[in-house]
């Protein structure tokens, strides 16, 4: 396929697109050029353990992010509280990443540091950590299903 990509990094792309798409991003060829490289690899349960670890912390990374991005309403404060919620998430997704690449052979433990109230409400109710109602601003909404899937 000639990309220039490690195994962490097509799977941390591919799982970052795959949420764009989830959102109504016009990306399919992307996401199929980035699925025939996977295709072509060769993965053990460690790395697919590891990939779910990385598409994970992207996606809570994610939600984090599109409430700043959002701005106006948040505290400098709880702007502050994010972003080192954000950082540990990322060290997470990191050693994921680095698990697949095999310059880190332990599987990625669980999150450190994190209490699991930084990423959700006891109550069920996920507004605070930007899980979005709509989809976020900037993502075409029109779906193309009919894109070109030439490389």
């Amino acid at each position: 396929m000639g990309l220039a990509y490690t195994k962490g990094e097509l799977v941390d792309r591919f799982s970052i697109e795959l949420r764009k798409r989830n959102y109504g991003a016009n990306n399919l060829g992307k996401l199929l050029t980035l699925s025939a490289a996977i295709g072509e690899e060769t993965w053990t349960a460690d790395d697919v353990r590891a990939a779910i670890e990385c598409a994970l912390a992207n996606a809570d990374i994610a939600l984090l992010e599109s409430v700043i991005r959002q701005g106006g309403h948040l505290s400098d404060h709880e702007i502050g509280r994010r972003a080192r919620v954000i950082r540990k998430i990322n060290e997470r997704r990191v050693g994921a990443r680095n698990v697949i690449d095999k310059q880190d052979e332990r599987f990625v433990p669980a999150y450190e540091g994190i209490d699991a109230k930084e990423l959700t409400k006891e109550d069920g109710d996920l507004s605070a950590v930007g899980v979005p109602r709509n989809p976020p601003s900037g993502v075409d909404a029109g779906r193309n299903d009919k894109e070109s899937t030439h490389q």
